[in-house]
């Protein structure tokens, strides 16, 4: 009877962790753009820094805010905000 019980609870258990580990990785994500080559030149010549990002939303939201703020020398020159 103890052996049942324990291979019960060993079975529980995998089944527990299992579900615990499928999570998305891929929601809810901002990550680093790969540039091309073109893409590359074109932004280094438009402009000194820039960066360009990827992101990934869940479905279940509609938009998005994207808050930017530039500071010289400790000072908050430029603020701005995009919503799409």
């Amino acid at each position: 009877m103890k052996s049942v019980w324990m291979i019960l609870i060993t079975g529980l258990t995998a089944l527990t962790l299992a579900a615990c580990g499928q999570n998305e990785s891929d929601a809810n994500t901002i990550s680093i753009s790969e540039l091309t080559e073109r893409e590359d030149v074109i932004l280094s010549v438009t402009s000194e820094q820039s960066f360009v990002f990827d992101f990934n939303i869940d479905d279940e939201y509609k938009e998005v805010a994207v808050w930017i703020e530039k500071y010289e020398a400790g000072n908050l020159v430029v603020y701005g905000k995009l919503i799409m």
